[in-house]
């Protein structure tokens, strides 16, 4: 078996120690494999009695003292154990210092997760006196205090609506942020008041607060009919751009709508209006499909925001469909059909309509025989895939398409995108309002009462 000695079992057997003679403060552990030799073992040897390692005093490479009972010394990485044993515990850099030239070259990095930063410093056994003034402990001490008062002036700059429970610090920033996630509350509150809202809690207020649960039977004749169907709705503020309810509400907003379809199409427009959303009784509503018409002075626009990829063998003809629809909504049946409009059906999908790849699908009608000739119908078709691996778009409409299935503060801060980032603010606009939670949470009940 090749088990290399510790450096204490190293410096006890060059005194003259052995397994059966060495000092009180020192130890055989208890797993020993080889009893022909108990310093075979996978600690490396000897290891330190706990009330000794207690009582060390331990220095970093920019002078820190700590001491021994708040050290980590049982890491394995980069091949060395880290540990009392070996004179090289570690612990937490309080400054998050990855690149530290007074540690060790092994450690440099930072190591941790998307919020928590975690930079290891080695540190040494030292004769010196215990300096609380200069220790690892006070300048913890100093970084929580930092933390809290953050907490604080957060906690002023929103006038006290926030919850400790959708709280998060980033260390890598070191900076406080609030994401409301109402299901937590479910989990995690015991209150009856709301900080954030401002007002008591209800359960019968549907998913303002909670998801909504719901289960339905089916009736429909088939092999399951009876069968249970569990359904839980997104609070409002889990919802996506690709959600038909928040989709609908920033794109009521005609200067984003005008931007969105400018970046889609490539063109300028100057200015759109928006009639009554309009739903039609032969295509089924779903949560997950909303459908509006944009008109300017020349040309009308149908988009949809798609999610069921079930639908997928269907969009061609829906697209069809709303190609009729719009020019029925223009002129009535014997008039002129020089007054139609330019039109363009656009759906937006979560999944790829075609399986090519691409992030943008366009089509016109053109003839068969000499494929160079338009029909001069002026009605275009076009599919975006938020899947689309392609590079066939530039960064922003990239920007755009990623944003309908993340959209969080964390990406929109992170985009390029001018245009994601004022889509954002509106969005955020809507999540806060407690008049959109209202209308969003009985629109869910309808839908799922409705199914």
């Amino acid at each position: 078996m090749d088990l290399e000695y510790n450096k204490l079992t190293t410096s006890l057997l060059a005194q003259g120690f052995t397994a059966d003679n060495h000092p009180d403060y020192v130890k055989l552990p208890g797993c020993i494999p080889d009893k022909a030799d108990p310093l075979k073992n996978y600690n490396g040897g000897f290891v330190y009695q706990s009330s000794y390692t207690d009582s060390l005093i331990y220095k970093t490479g920019c002078g820190k003292f700590v001491k021994g009972r708040n050290v980590l010394h049982d890491m394995g990485y980069m091949g060395i154990d880290w540990c009392h044993e070996n004179d090289n515990p570690v612990l937490r850099c309080p400054y998050d210092n990855p690149e530290c030239s007074r540690n060790n070259p092994l450690l440099h990095g930072i190591h941790g997760s998307v919020l928590r930063a975690q930079c290891w410093c080695e540190c040494h056994q030292t004769a010196e006196p215990y300096d609380y003034q200069n220790s690892i402990k006070l300048a913890n001490a100093e970084r929580e205090a930092e933390r809290r008062q953050k907490y604080e002036e957060y906690a002023m700059l929103h006038h006290g609506r926030i919850c400790a429970n959708h709280m998060y610090y980033d260390e890598h920033t070191r900076t406080w942020s609030q994401r409301y996630e109402p299901h937590k509350c479910f989990r995690r509150c015991c209150s009856h008041f709301c900080p954030i809202r401002n007002r008591e809690l209800s359960k019968k207020r549907g998913n303002v607060y909670y998801d909504l649960n719901t289960i339905r039977i089916r009736h429909d004749g088939t092999l399951f009919d009876g069968e249970k169907i569990a359904n839980t709705t997104k609070t409002i503020q889990e919802l996506n751009l690709s959600d038909g309810f928040l989709f609908a509400k920033v794109m009521d907003d005609k200067e984003i709508c005008r931007k969105v379809l400018e970046k889609i199409l490539g063109i300028s427009i100057r200015e759109v209006s928006m009639p009554a959303r309009q739903r039609t009784a032969a295509i089924p509503y779903e949560e997950k499909s909303m459908r509006f018409h944009v008109y300017d002075r020349k040309t009308v626009y149908n988009v949809e925001m798609e999610c069921r990829n079930q639908e997928k063998a269907f969009l061609p003809k829906k697209a069809r469909y709303y190609e009729e629809s719009m020019d029925l909504d223009i002129i009535s049946a014997g008039e002129y059909c020089g007054k139609l409009k330019k039109s363009f059906v656009i759906f937006i999908c979560t999944f790829d309509p075609f399986s090519d790849g691409r992030h943008i699908y366009t089509f016109e009608n053109r003839c068969r025989e000499y494929p160079s000739l338009a029909l001069g119908d002026e009605a275009t078709k076009i599919f975006l895939n938020t899947k689309g691996t392609i590079n066939d778009i530039d960064q922003e409409m990239q920007d755009l398409l990623s944003y309908m299935e993340n959209t969080t503060d964390v990406f929109a801060a992170q985009a390029a995108s001018p245009l994601v980032r004022e889509i954002h603010k509106r969005v955020t606009e809507i999540k806060q309002n407690e008049d959109m939670a209202d209308e969003y949470a009985n629109y869910a009940v309808s839908f799922c009462e409705s199914k």
